[in-house]
């Protein structure tokens, strides 16, 4: 019986149960049937990918033998990491890769005859194209710049997703790498070849547009009012002169009108129409009169 985070066992094969994240029970005895599975030596694929290359997967073989690491296409799913790589294991013996994503749908081109038994770095292009490593490339080293940043208030815990046009992103999972306080800005170091970003915040569930255009090798300071507006410059931006950052308003909402009551026809009572009464008074005068000159002329004829 052991407990913590870690077991003491002798140099044999042995059998682990795990009853709770703190117990677990070693035994030698066989506790499973037939032989136990060989050994298999790995080695990690790491690879940095485009920004619209979702779930990218590796689809690795030993060519020319043909034998395939995975059994259907597109392969082994990728995990992101805190940093700007995605990365799986693979057996030691391939030396042959493929990287694709969005359901397999984009891939590099086949990469053949590589190194076995070492790790690979595969950097992909916007366009596909690909270029292969076998020590870390450190992307990230060489000259920085500092991006800096005002949000909202209700925009919590921000991130930098940043990449180059037409070029690889910076990072290996969204949503990216987060900025640290500084002041009354947020801050982040970044290699100075990047020229777009997006910032974003709770978990990813806001963000700005698409951050184009900037200048790349120069520190730049953007403040964000809203998910579709910002503003950007090259010299630290005076906030006096911009107001407070406030969040995107939410639209008002549009009162509800109300249905009249239907009213019976037996309860609806007219109005008096003044035009109406004045006709019928004028009428009534005239047939007056003209009662009055039948009558005169009748009496005259009877003279």
């Amino acid at each position: 019986m052991a407990t913590g985070s870690y077991l003491c066992i002798l140099a044999n094969n042995f059998w682990v149960t795990v009853s709770s994240p703190e117990q677990a029970e070693v035994t030698y005895e066989t506790q499973t049937t037939g032989e136990a599975p060989p050994y298999v030596e790995k080695i990690t694929v790491y690879a940095n990918v485009p920004i619209n290359w979702e779930n990218p997967h590796v689809w690795v073989w030993l060519d020319p033998d043909g034998t395939n690491a995975f059994s259907s296409w597109p392969g082994g799913a990728m995990k992101g990491s805190d940093g700007y790589w995605y990365s799986i294991k693979v057996p030691a013996w391939i030396n042959s890769i493929i990287i694709n994503a969005n359901d397999g749908s984009v891939q590099t081109s086949d990469f053949k005859g590589l190194e076995q038994g070492s790790d690979i770095w595969v950097v992909v292009e916007d366009d596909g194209t690909a270029h292969i490593y076998h020590e870390n490339p450190d992307i990230m080293d060489g000259p920085t710049i500092v991006v800096r940043i005002i949000v909202p208030d209700d925009w919590n815990e921000p991130h930098l997703w940043a990449w180059l046009d037409g070029g690889a992103s910076m990072f290996g999972s969204w949503p990216g790498e987060p900025f640290t306080k500084n002041g009354d800005w947020y801050e982040i170091t970044v290699p100075d070849w990047a020229d777009c970003f997006i910032i974003n915040a709770n978990d990813g569930d806001v963000q700005t547009e698409d951050i184009k255009g900037a200048e790349a090798g120069r520190d730049i300071w953007i403040v964000v009012t809203s998910s579709t507006s910002y503003v950007y410059d090259y010299e630290e931006i005076d906030l006096s002169a911009m107001g407070e950052v406030k969040p995107e308003p939410e639209p008002e909402p549009v009162p509800e009108q109300a249905t009249p009551e239907p009213v019976s026809p037996a309860e609806v009572t007219p109005e008096p129409d003044a035009n109406n009464n004045i006709l019928w008074v004028v009428l009534a005068v005239i047939a007056v009169i003209a009662l009055a000159v039948i009558i005169v002329v009748v009496m005259k004829k009877k003279k």
